[in-house]
């Protein structure tokens, strides 16, 4: 199979087997960003990576924003995601007609919720969230086997649950909310304040792992953060795993312990009342939510 995760900036592709392990993968920059031309550099790259002799079964594309492959009543849903400026773009139609296989379109924290119930860290369980955080703050709910649908409307209120009022503010200008704690930009522009000196999301983590103060305390306003909002997540839903995924997940094991604390504190002081479970997951991994939908479409038959 041949899965895709877009960013704003870069096209990250693997190919997989049935039981989505990947054989080859690759990452460059979009050169143009018109939905035909980021299709045919897709295209590109499947050639690329699966070699000549090689026949893939389908493929699956995976960006943040309000992507999913079928209307409610059949046909396709245009994709819009604002990563990449695109509105109302038929994106199913014409990567099935640059790559030649069928295609499966999905969010990315959807498909990388699919991900770890089929093949990762939620193997076997029927109940768990998925909580991504990074340049954005995902949220997927698998109920009963199943993954909870939701408007992207709906998905992106989550990144800005109010976690304390009186908070810093988001770029939205919402005080307090989930985005403005965990963000990897506003983790950052909290860090850079501080130092009075451009930093990088990895440097902050490095120097609060080594003792620098200001990173520690950033560090740990947003561990306090993520305790608390992974503390709503598993009472408002009822699960009792939840899995912290994405690119900046390094903060969670930068700052486990006052995770760990703030979760407890937010559920009555009830220690390990909520398995947490700290995925690395790189935007290879999310490219392989790619290719798990593909698989999931090719083994049932819907999208």
């Amino acid at each position: 199979m041949f899965g895709v995760k877009l960013t704003a900036d870069r096209v990250h592709a693997v190919v997989t087997d049935l039981r989505a392990q990947i054989v080859a993968a690759r990452d460059e920059p979009i050169s143009d960003h018109r939905p035909e031309a980021v299709c045919h550099q897709i295209k590109g790259l499947l050639d690329e990576l699966a070699g000549s002799g090689q026949t893939l079964a389908g493929a699956g594309v995976t960006l943040g924003g309000d992507a999913r492959s079928a209307a409610p009543l059949g046909g396709e849903r245009p994709v819009d995601s604002a990563y990449l400026g695109w509105r109302q773009v038929p994106l199913k139609s014409l990567l099935e007609r640059a790559l030649g296989v069928p295609c499966v379109v999905k969010n990315d924290v959807a498909a990388l919720g699919h991900q770890h119930h089929w093949f990762g860290a939620a193997r076997g369980l029927r109940d768990f969230a998925l909580v991504s955080i990074g340049a954005g703050i995902g949220y997927a709910l698998v109920v009963h086997d199943h993954l909870v649908t939701a408007a992207e409307s709906d998905l992106g209120m989550f990144a800005h649950l109010v976690l304390n009022a009186g908070g810093p503010m988001c770029g939205e200008g919402h005080r307090g909310c989930a985005s403005a704690y965990l963000a990897s930009e506003s983790i950052v522009t909290a860090a850079r304040q501080g130092l009075r000196r451009p930093v990088t999301y990895e440097e902050v983590m490095r120097l609060a792992a080594e003792g620098d103060r200001v990173c520690r305390v950033v560090v740990a306003e947003a561990a306090d953060a993520l305790g608390r909002l992974i503390a709503h997540v598993a009472t408002f839903s009822m699960v009792k795993t939840v899995i912290v995924a994405g690119e900046g997940v390094e903060l969670a094991r930068v700052a486990k312990d006052g995770l760990d604390r703030a979760l407890s504190a937010n559920r009555r002081g009830q220690a390990g009342s909520v398995d947490v479970l700290i995925e690395a997951d790189t935007f290879r991994e999310w490219a392989r939510g790619g290719a798990v939908v593909a698989i999931q479409s090719f083994v049932t038959g819907s999208d």
